[in-house]
């Protein structure tokens, strides 16, 4: 996001953002947040002062631009292609497509859309199921470890009756359970570290998601759960197949 204010860039002038816009989608100075207050159009936008704004939120809130034509901002939602694209790319992609809209238009009320509501409830929801695969995997590889420690004292048990044929026994089996135990250790953390991971990802577009809610645009918000649909669907198929493991 650029620091300085969007109206006045726009009559060629330089001066400070403070404040942020979430429903105009521009950056304010002082006086033209001044202005913004006065003038009954505006008077009830959603404004924040941008010093409240994470440094890393901050790019969240920048107009979408399109990656393959950086000039252009990406207006328009291909329903055929079920895409985020701008203009440039309408004319050039998807210039025989018939549902094409306005992502202004389909955006509106996106923060109270069943859209929405349901991509927090599934964030919710695979971050509940995810943690309590965490735990049962932490269960299991502490019940690995103890049956570890259990075979282990039998073994030595079976030694003090057996001396010397128990002590090629041992060796054989220490060696196998060491095997055992330690694939499936690193089975289990491998599947843990994944998980966490997948955690983290899911809270930060749960924050994400809500900080668009709260100070961006409907119309960024709307190209936000757009792009992270597919994401989301995977995150899903990956959590089914987890749960039909445990």
């Amino acid at each position: 996001m650029d620091s300085i204010c969007n109206p006045c860039s726009r009559r060629n002038c330089v001066s400070k953002l403070t404040h942020w816009c979430s429903d105009c989608e521009d950056g304010l100075c002082e006086k033209c947040l001044n202005d913004h207050k006065v003038m009954k159009m505006t008077q009830s936008h959603r404004i924040v002062d941008i010093s409240e704004i994470p440094a890393a939120n901050l790019k969240l809130l920048s107009i979408p631009q399109c990656e393959r034509h950086p000039d252009c901002r990406e207006d328009f939602l291909c329903l055929d292609h079920d895409v985020i694209c701008c203009h440039a790319c309408i004319k050039s992609d998807h210039n025989d497509c018939k549902n094409v809209s306005n992502v202004n238009g389909l955006s509106k009320g996106a923060s109270k859309s069943e859209l929405f509501i349901a991509n927090m409830q599934t964030s919710q929801e695979v971050r509940d199921s995810m943690n309590k695969i965490t735990e049962e995997r932490q269960s299991v590889k502490e019940n690995v470890t103890k049956q570890q420690q259990r075979i282990k004292m039998e073994i030595a048990n079976t030694k003090s009756k057996f001396m010397e044929h128990i002590n090629n026994l041992e060796k054989v089996l220490i060696h196998e359970l060491t095997n055992i135990e330690k694939d499936n250790r690193m089975l289990i953390e491998e599947e843990m570290t994944d998980l966490r991971k997948t955690i983290k990802e899911v809270e930060e577009d749960e924050n994400t998601l809500q900080f668009v809610a709260d100070h961006g645009s409907e119309s960024q918000l709307f190209t936000l759960l757009t792009k992270r649909r597919k994401k989301h669907d995977n995150i899903l198929k990956m959590l089914k197949k987890n749960t039909t493991n445990v």
